[in-house]
């Protein structure tokens, strides 16, 4: 009886052992999967921190690009106002020229409207 009881107690702490060492192994394992999955995580998130600075850069080179443009066409616009208004000067000037030489040749056409008039009168007479 003895004896049965040695060898139950002997085959219980066998299992007892057994189911112990499978523990701890099954614990390894899951510590070992765990740090995988850290390590993983780990690059994962250095690459997006990169992602994250990179986005930023290109949003702040777009933002430099977009003030350059930007000061590009106000330069433009601006100089485009100056000769429209250069233009606009040289015309006003042009049309007094004109308007100056227009009144010259109408009066020199009435002028000689009425000479020619004289001369006809002058015939008839």
């Amino acid at each position: 009886a003895c004896e049965r009881e040695l060898c139950m107690l002997e085959r219980e702490r066998h299992r007892e052992i057994k189911k112990r060492v499978e523990d701890k192994e099954k614990d390894e394992q899951r510590h070992m999967e765990f740090d995988r999955f850290c390590n993983v995580c780990d690059e994962h998130a250095a690459q997006l921190d990169l992602t994250i600075r990179n986005c930023e850069s290109l949003i702040h080179t777009a933002n430099l690009v977009g003030e350059f443009v930007n000061n590009g066409f106000n330069s433009l616009a601006k100089d485009f106002q100056e000769k429209a208004k250069d233009f606009s000067e040289i015309q006003i000037t042009l049309h007094k020229e004109h308007l100056t030489m227009f009144r010259g040749l109408f009066l020199a056409l009435g002028e000689l409207t009425h000479k020619k008039k004289k001369r006809r009168s002058k015939k008839w007479t």
